[in-house]
């Protein structure tokens, strides 16, 4: 019996086939599913008190940087997101396409707008981007190819789940959740360290990896980056009421509670051999928790346990999107179960994140630790966290004002959207001459614009 809710019986039939390895899955026939009129929830018109705002104002921003990134980033004769190369930038389109995240970044930006506008042309193009995915990889390499692209580490899997759920909402093509679940089930086999209690490795290659692989075994960690599988599994069971990720999911979510929260005394292993006990009770979470890894200042404990106030735009040791992500899993497991403990939870990350000082800059979020993802769950923030009982004015207020700074500050004369969303050089200045970033990476200005599709997305919800 599904103990989490239910779903049509004909979508639950036709994903019992799914397996665990990486067997043929049979294609589909789109569902009947109608997204050609998007819902969204509305909210209790509040009073914005936002300097300057006026209703309309997000949509028109929003509108302007999806021109742009058409413009930079769509390849109008192959109908589909740019071809890019593991850093994010355009490579030529006749070359093979090996990462899958860096497109989603633009398919759920692209997403957020087509739910506040119901715009047919993002619906299309979506499309054509999903039509692309099916005919570019291997289904071998969509639900497992762990340690190698496209499915990297927990992050890139999580993405690609993740997107694989959006193409459904988008299509209803019933494949893309067939491979969801698939490459789901597979990440937790692969990842998990023994059982999913003990919570999920971020890399995860084997003891005889070669030396100075990621994930080789004496430098190993956890992440909160789990949070884009998690809540790929938990919205998989909201669409068809299919439980059974639920337990391992609900395993993995409890193991980031219980040493990632920030809510009290911690311990960290120096690296020679010494235990500090540490305190920090803000209830944010952090990014990282090693295990025995031998190459960072904390051998044991949070990554940055010994610097817990190490915040702010360019590095960080939490995350936006990961504190995001979590509320946004909270919220899913409010739905799924009823438990008012997770509506709690969720409550308590919103206050968390918007009355820290090291993510308010004058009112701004500031873009801490991944310009390339930090926005990923703006959507599903705006449209699931945001609409839950307990939010606040203020909550809808930081999202509009980092929007309206974002589109102060972030635009270049080219069309390209930079990631210091309060303005400066910070992000381009501080990065390393060996590590690649630019502005002109799609993931870059997807995630900046995220942010603007989302506020869109969030004015319909309070004007609609």
């Amino acid at each position: 019996m599904n103990r989490h809710g239910r779903a049509p019986r004909r979508i639950t039939a036709m994903l019992a086939t799914v397996l665990l390895t990486a067997v043929p899955l049979a294609g589909c026939s789109p569902a009947a599913v109608d997204s050609s009129s998007p819902e969204t929830t509305a909210i209790s018109r509040p009073e914005i008190t936002v300097a300057s705002y006026q209703e309309g104002d997000m949509l028109t921003l929003a509108l302007q940087a999806q021109a742009d990134m058409y413009a930079n980033f769509w390849d109008a004769g192959a109908n589909i997101v740019t071809k890019t190369d593991n850093y994010g930038l355009p490579i030529s389109s006749d070359q093979q396409e090996t990462a899958l995240w860096h497109q989603s970044m633009m398919v759920w930006e692209m997403y957020s707008l087509y739910l506040a506008t119901g715009d047919q042309t993002l619906k299309d193009r979506i499309t054509a981007q999903w039509e692309f995915t099916k005919g570019n990889f291997t289904q071998g390499q969509l639900i497992s190819h762990f340690s190698q692209a496209p499915n990297i580490a927990v992050d890139d899997t999580g993405w690609n789940a993740m997107v694989f759920i959006t193409y459904y909402k988008v299509t209803g093509d019933i494949y893309a959740l067939q491979l969801a679940k698939a490459l789901i089930q597979n990440g937790y086999s692969y990842y998990r360290d023994g059982d999913t209690v003990n919570g999920l490795w971020y890399p995860q290659n084997p003891p005889s990896a070669p030396s100075g692989a990621s994930g080789k075994i004496d430098n190993r960690w956890k992440s909160v980056y789990a949070v884009g599988i998690v809540s790929a599994a938990l919205e998989f069971q909201m669409i068809t009421g299919d439980d059974s990720l639920f337990a391992d999911s609900l395993n993995i979510y409890n193991w980031m509670e219980q040493n990632l929260l920030r809510n009290g005394d911690y311990s960290v292993t120096k690296q020679d051999g010494s235990v500090v006990t540490m305190n920090c009770t803000d209830n944010l979470y952090w990014c990282d928790f090693n295990v025995g890894r031998t190459k960072a200042t904390e051998v044991d404990g949070p990554s940055g346990g010994l610097r817990p106030a190490d915040i702010h735009e360019a590095g960080s040791v939490s995350g936006l999107f990961g504190n995001m992500g979590m509320g946004v899993i909270q919220a899913r497991l409010y739905k799924l179960t009823g438990d008012t403990r997770y509506l709690d939870a969720a409550l308590r990350t919103v206050k968390a994140l918007n009355e820290s000082s090291y993510y308010d800059n004058n009112g701004v979020y500031v873009n801490d630790r991944d310009a390339w993802t930090n926005a990923t769950f703006m959507g599903p923030w705006v449209s699931e966290v945001l609409t839950l009982p307990g939010i606040q004015t203020r909550d809808y207020e930081r999202v509009i004002q980092t929007a309206q700074s974002i589109g102060q500050n972030c635009r270049t004369a080219d069309g390209y959207w930079r990631a210091e969303w309060s303005g400066g050089n910070r992000w381009e200045a501080l990065m390393s001459p060996s590590f690649y970033f630019s502005y002109k990476q799609l993931t870059t200005s997807a995630d900046t614009v995220g942010m603007l599709t989302a506020a869109a997305l969030l004015e319909k919800q309070l004007y609609a």
